[in-house]
This record gives structure tokens, C-alpha cells and sequence, in this order.
């Protein structure tokens, strides 16, 4: 018939939670970043002009642009640790019922093992 399934899921729930605070985290003091450098350059570049303020200009878009997507991809990776996280659980809880199924089929079977119900001696 059907075995149990032994081992437990091995996830460190802890940890995955202590792992997407921290992606979020970051994200935010890094959002907070951008906001600050965003603030920094309007008020240079409305006392700056020339080449040099229009490669300050370039170069401060790509890299605000880059924090940006640094910012989505910490929150996509905390949202991915929680989702393995639930997926473990869900497994988990799976194999349990498995298991417990598995446990009370073989409690209904046990009595034909153990003999009851035969008449003595003609076992």
C-alpha cells in the first residue's frame, strides 16, 4: 500500500522572514537614496548649465534609473522567498495529511493482522 513519508519538509521559515524583511529593507533605505539624490541634483541643475551639467544630467538618469530597478528586484526577491516559504509550508502540510491517512489505514488493517476475530485454534 502506501508508505509514509518520512522527513519533514527542511525549510528555515525563520530565516526566509529574517531574509525578506531584509530585502525590504533595503529597499527602502535605498528608495530613500534615490529620493535624496533626486532632491540634490534638480536643485545643481537649477544653477548649473553647459556640457558638463548635461552629462551630470545623463549620467544622474541612468543611475537613479538603476537604483530603481534595484529597488523592484528586492522587492521581487522578497516576494519570492515568501512564496518558497509558502510552498514549503503547503508541502508540508500535504506530506502530514499523507501521512496521517497513511497511519489510519494501517490502524483498520491492523486488526486482521493480530488475529481477531478468528476462532481459536484455527489460525
Amino acid at each position: 500500500m502506501f508508505e509514509v513519508i518520512r522527513p519533514d519538509v527542511a525549510f528555515d521559515h525563520a530565516a526566509a522572514a529574517r531574509a525578506a524583511a531584509e530585502c525590504r529593507r533595503v529597499a527602502r533605505v535605498l528608495d530613500g537614496v534615490l529620493e535624496q539624490r533626486e532632491a540634490a541634483a534638480r536643485h545643481a541643475l537649477a544653477r548649473w548649465s553647459g556640457v558638463h551639467a548635461e552629462r551630470f544630467r545623463d549620467l544622474h538618469r541612468q543611475r537613479q534609473a538603476a537604483g530603481a530597478a534595484h529597488v523592484v528586484a528586492l522587492h521581487r526577491h522578497a516576494a519570492a522567498i515568501e512564496a518558497t516559504a509558502a510552498r514549503a509550508s503547503a508541502e508540508q502540510r500535504a506530506r502530514d495529511r499523507h501521512n496521517a491517512a497513511v497511519r489510519q489505514a494501517a490502524e483498520i488493517r491492523e486488526p486482521e493482522r493480530s488475529g481477531f476475530g478468528l476462532i481459536p485454534g484455527r489460525a
